[in-house]
């Protein structure tokens, strides 16, 4: 019986065969390697930008809250309350429209988490 693969012509072709089957496979496993980065990257970039966006909600209601806590600081300051409320009452009108403006910018730039209560 031959060994085949003693001779010439058909060793170099094996050869090149099993070379072309490792780099098909090297290929395919870097391929699917810079898939799952990709997807990590695009994970990590929606995650950052959720950060950002929580950073930036609690950054506003830190600052609503120290502004109510001066509004009702003044109204208990002020000899008379109705007079401190009047004077306070434009401030806290302009804070709730800005809440209002955040909320629908935000319900734009992310209309399905805006949906599900997010």
């Amino acid at each position: 019986m031959d060994d085949y693969s003693q001779q010439p012509g058909l060793r170099e072709l094996l050869r090149r065969a099993e070379e072309e089957s490792v780099n098909a496979m090297t290929r395919q496993s870097t391929e699917e390697v810079e898939h799952k980065i990709d997807v990590l990257r695009r994970f990590n970039d929606a995650n950052a930008a959720c950060i950002e966006e929580l950073q930036r909600t609690e950054k506003a209601i830190q600052c609503r809250r120290a502004w109510e806590r001066h509004a009702i600081g003044l109204m208990v300051a002020s000899a008379d309350p109705i007079e401190a409320e009047v004077e306070i009452r434009p401030a806290l009108e302009a804070d709730d429209r800005i809440a209002r403006i955040a909320q629908e910018i935000h319900e734009e730039q992310h209309p399905v988490l805006s949906r599900v209560g997010g």
